[in-house]
């Protein structure tokens, strides 16, 4: 088995202790696995910043190079967590390359391509809770929870009452009064959507630290209705209070 060895002084996930993970501690630990399993290490990868020797290593992997390509933690994969699953899972996988992670004890070429595909899904969830957990701390006391609360309000944590959100009172305000106005709810969702005002969806995922794609959501003149009509708006009484 033909195996290349990839190491980085720097990783996607905050919060390592780096002293752990030098990169002679690394290419210990990938060529005791190699040597471990009877396999053969033919390249030899390694970046301290940016991707290029990654990139070489890709470049040579789809090239078949090599067979295995092995990584001490795949924590020091790119510095960038979507290179992970766009290089490694759609492009090195599919290709025939297999993908070896030492510290996990994980080889592709022991699993089924269900539990492959399993196992980037678990460190793409592991990478937006990471994203998430780190904005709600440098939030502190004012983390703002937004499920369940309409678009242009938030209720902070420890709190009941819901409050207004005074980045988007003009929004809102805006809005009401383009249709006081007799302005079609249409032509109100292409205002939003031409000032690149977030969907409520949008602006609860970016909170969250999640993944957005604004083609995929836009405002349409169902989402903009809803929201004219809205009890919170219109008065109603909404989490005991007006």
């Amino acid at each position: 088995m033909r195996c290349a060895a990839y190491t980085r002084t720097t990783s996607w996930k905050k919060g390592l202790d780096l002293k752990d993970y030098t990169v002679e501690r690394q290419a210990a630990a990938v060529a005791a696995y190699i040597t471990g399993r009877g396999w053969e290490l033919t390249k030899n990868y390694s970046d301290k910043s940016g991707n290029s020797g990654f990139f070489a290593m890709q470049d040579a992997g789809l090239a078949r190079e090599f067979d295995t390509v092995v990584f001490p933690s795949i924590y020091f994969v790119t510095d960038d967590f979507p290179l992970v699953t766009q290089r490694l899972q759609e492009a090195l996988y599919p290709a025939g390359v297999q993908i070896a992670v030492v510290d996990e004890d994980f080889y592709s070429g022991e699993k089924s391509v269900d539990e492959v595909a399993d196992y980037f899904e678990a460190k793409r969830r592991e990478r937006h809770s990471d994203i998430a957990k780190n904005w709600k701390e440098s939030k502190g006391d004012g983390f703002v929870l937004t499920n369940s609360v309409p678009f242009g309000f938030i209720r902070r944590n420890g709190e009941t009452q819901m409050v207004i959100d005074e980045e988007l009172r003009p929004i809102v305000t805006e809005m009401f009064r383009m249709k006081a106005k007799g302005i079609r709810v249409g032509l109100i969702a292409d205002w939003l959507n031409r000032n690149g005002v977030d969907t409520p969806s949008m602006r609860r995922k970016k909170m969250y630290g999640r993944e957005t794609d604004r083609a995929a959501e836009m405002w349409n003149s169902e989402m903009v209705s809803k929201l004219l009509v809205s009890p919170v708006y219109t008065g109603a009484r909404v989490e005991a209070s007006k």
